[in-house]
Order: structure tokens, then sequence, then C-alpha cells
């Protein structure tokens, strides 16, 4: 069983990462975050489908090979930044149950996976990502929960009022709930995506626009949320820390 506490909001909870087991296979919560933030996700995008036109079962292909090489592409970014182990390790590589899968390289393999797709069936790349991408981030949100089931992916030591106690190898520590941080990073990404730029027209004035690519690509709301979903950590915490830390001060 895994304790976590929340000091400075005298939080206290008690949970197992298994959720469950079917035949003797552990289903693993973390796992259930993945596939309801994946649901949650197809079920906003049904509702945001028509505004851009786009045929909802070209949505759920596109959501199958998704998930299909962005697992693939999360596992190999994992195995690549920890190839010493895995080079004296090689059947540990195959192992996905052991855990080891790394968000970036989903979304990079995701995304390439959806390029060609919607290339080989003469689809607007930009067009399909700006239906999805807010849903997307979403579903990181929820993804962001597993890792608080798998007590994993948390910041540095810290004192403040938002610190999160854990069990650590190196003993009891208070440290950073960056799941949360990015959690709430995202659907911030969701509320700007879905709130803010759906009230702008995206379609260029005329068609000399066009001669200027990197201007109609930078104004392009998928392109923007990617950008900020795939920011750094480091980045995205120390901006959300030292928010917590002037509301602290002002408290």
């Amino acid at each position: 069983m895994n304790i976590v506490k929340f000091p400075g909001l005298n939080l206290e909870f008690e949970f197992s990462k298994i959720a469950f087991s079917i035949f003797g296979v552990s289903i693993y919560k973390y796992a259930i975050c993945i596939v309801l933030g994946v649901i949650v996700a197809l079920i906003l995008c049904r509702l945001a489908k028509e505004k851009f036109e786009i045929d909802y079962n070209f949505v759920l292909e596109n959501t199958i090979l998704a998930i299909i090489f962005g697992t693939i592409g999360a596992r190999l970014y994992f195995v690549l930044f920890n190839l010493e182990y895995y080079l004296n390790h090689i059947s540990e590589i195959f192992n996905f149950r052991s855990g080891g899968l790394a968000i970036y390289g989903g979304l990079i393999f995701g995304a390439i996976a959806i390029i060609v797709n919607c290339k080989i069936r003469k689809k607007d790349v930009l067009n399909f990502f700006d239906c999805i991408i807010p849903y997307v981030a979403i579903a990181q949100c929820f993804g962001r929960f597993g890792n608080f089931f798998n007590v994993e992916a948390f910041g540095y030591q810290t004192t403040s009022f938002i610190r999160m106690g854990i069990n650590s190898a190196n003993g009891y520590m208070e440290v950073h709930p960056t799941f949360l941080y990015e959690s709430l990073w995202n659907i911030g990404v969701l509320a700007l995506m879905g709130k803010v730029f759906p009230n702008v027209s995206w379609v260029p004035p005329s068609k000399d626009f066009w001669l200027f690519p990197p201007i109609e690509l930078s104004t392009s709301p998928a392109v923007v949320s990617i950008l900020v979903m795939v920011s750094p950590v480091e980045l995205r915490v120390y901006i959300i820390t030292s928010l917590t830390e002037i509301a602290e001060r002002r408290l």
C-alpha cells in the first residue's frame, strides 16, 4: 500500500497501485487513468467534430493508430534515454508491464502516425490537429493522475503549502506534486484552445497569406497547443510553483 500526504492541506491517502485482477493479470490504476483519458477525449472530440467538418470515424481511426504507434514511441524514447541498462537487459525492452513509457516519445510517434494517415487519406493535417489537440491535453491530464497512483514523476523537495509527502527509497520526503501541476497546466491548455481560439477565424485573409507559411503555421491552435503541452516540465513547474509561492506570501 502507498501512503501519500498533503500536510499543508491536512489530507492523507492510502491506496494500492493495483485496481483489480483478471485471471491473475493485475490491472493498474495508472492504466485505468489512461483509458479514461482517451474515452473522455473522444467524447469531447465528438462534440467538436462538426465545427471542423471531420468524419468521426476518421477520428477513431487515427486514435487507434496514435495509441499503437504512440505506445511504441513512448517505450522507445524511454529505452533510448536508459540505453546502458537496456543494452545489458535486451529482453526487458519488450517488458512493457515493468514500466517505462515517456510521454514525449508517445506524442512524437503518435503525431507522425496521424500526419502520415492524413496525407494518405488526403485530409487537412492542421485542421485535424486543431480539432483533437485540446482533448489530447485533457487525456494527458488523466494520465498525470496515473502518475499519482504510481507515486512517481514528483518534483524537488519543498516546504510549499501544497507539498506532497511520500515514502521513497530515501525515506519520507515532502516534494512538489508535479502530477497536479501538469494536470492543471493541461486543463489550462484545454480552456485556452477550447474557449479562446475557436472564437477567432484562422482562415488566411488572402491567397498571398500563404506566401508566409511560418506565420500561418504559428497561428494554428494545434501548433500553439502542442508547443504549450510539450514545453519542458521544469518550465511548467517553475511557473506554477512560483505562483503558489506568491499566493502563499499573500496568505
